[in-house]
């Protein structure tokens, strides 16, 4: 690639961090970050693609951990999926319907080969996204010593002079002219393997048609979902919240922590109580409440109250309709880590 094209390649990745977005995104769980390429399917959801062994657990079930974007909003995601064949290392995920409502994706998946792309490629980009930004390296197409998936794998390598590739960049995606092409997800010796795009959709098709969610889905329930937009995550995930399968370690920023909770619909709710992890105190004795219908501004309900190193809140209040709240939970005097285990909401028929 000539170094004006190579700058064209660059502007155009960096042009895809708009208002809609097109981006690989982090994923965690709390105690490991792996990639994922957020895109928007036929059927109008907002899938994460990555690597399986990205959401595999100790006990060979698929986690669903949360996203980060490039803004470092963070959310939840629902409903992790694999192709019935473990040998390929792939599987799809659910992002938070908030990032849906927001444009998703201008990425699509399509079983259109990439072969014509593919021919005249000879270097590209290999975007990744880090704690800290997002990082582009410049790779180039090498020959694989081997391909047991029939021309599905692509092999790269850095040019001359780029950063090494590492294990940690499974999930990032390969660039060229613009396009995504694969996605990386696994590196030996310097050299990267990526599953072309066209395969990843085919992958999807047999995961969507065969696969089991691991997970019950987010719309079952009274929380439809949930977005951390202000403090971060130091233990558990935003998702084991939403589920109600574990708990979150939260930490303010300018001494608050701040969650959007949709509903599943407008609901008329009288309460919330919010629980600590077993042995745990919340870390705060006060949480704002704010409520509103599913578009619009918000409006202030309450500021609940409860005793200094409590393990819970409970916050009763007039029975009345909403579809979302934010909950801005203030820092107790003496700074510690908030812990949430569960978020209760009292819903009246």
């Amino acid at each position: 690639m000539k170094s004006s094209a190579l700058v064209l390649a660059i502007a155009a990745l960096l042009a895809l961090g708009g208002s809609v977005r097109a981006e690989t995104v982090m994923l965690t769980d709390g105690s490991r970050i792996g990639l994922g390429w957020l895109f928007l399917d036929f059927d109008g959801t907002c899938r994460i693609a990555t690597p399986r062994h990205v959401l595999r657990r100790d006990d060979g079930a698929l986690a669903a951990p949360d996203m980060i974007e490039r803004t470092g909003r963070r959310s939840a995601t629902s409903r992790p999926v694999a192709p019935p064949d473990e040998t390929i290392d792939l599987a799809f995920l659910e992002a938070s319907p908030t990032v849906s409502a927001d444009g998703c994706s201008l990425s699509r998946l399509s079983n259109q080969s990439l072969d014509h792309l593919l021919a005249r490629m000879q270097d590209g980009i290999l975007s990744i996204a880090t704690p800290v930004d997002q990082q582009a390296i410049r790779v180039e197409r090498v020959a694989a010593a081997r391909d047991e998936y029939g021309g599905a794998v692509l092999a790269i390598a850095p040019v001359a002079g780029a950063e090494n590739l590492k294990e940690g960049m499974s999930g990032g995606v390969v660039f060229s002219e613009g396009r995504p092409l694969a996605m990386l997800y696994y590196v030996e010796e310097g050299i990267g393997l990526a599953y072309r795009f066209d395969a990843i959709a085919a992958a999807k098709m047999a995961a969507l048609g065969t696969g089991t969610p691991e997970v019950e889905p987010i719309e079952a329930a009274l929380i439809h979902d949930m977005v951390l937009t202000a403090g971060r995550v130091a233990a558990g995930a935003i998702g084991d919240l939403l589920d109600g399968t574990g708990a979150a370690e939260l930490v303010a920023e300018d001494r608050r922590v701040i969650l959007s909770v949709s509903l599943a619909g407008i609901r008329t709710i009288a309460g919330l109580a919010i629980e600590a992890p077993s042995g745990r105190a919340l870390g705060t004795d006060r949480v704002i409440v704010e409520v509103g219908g599913a578009a619009g501004p918000l409006t202030y309900l309450l500021s609940c109250r409860g005793k200094t190193g409590s393990a819970s809140l409970a916050c009763p209040f007039a029975p009345r309709s909403v579809a979302r709240l934010r909950l801005t939970f203030v820092e107790a005097a003496d700074p510690q880590p908030i812990a949430l285990g569960q978020i209760r909401i009292e819903a009246r028929e």
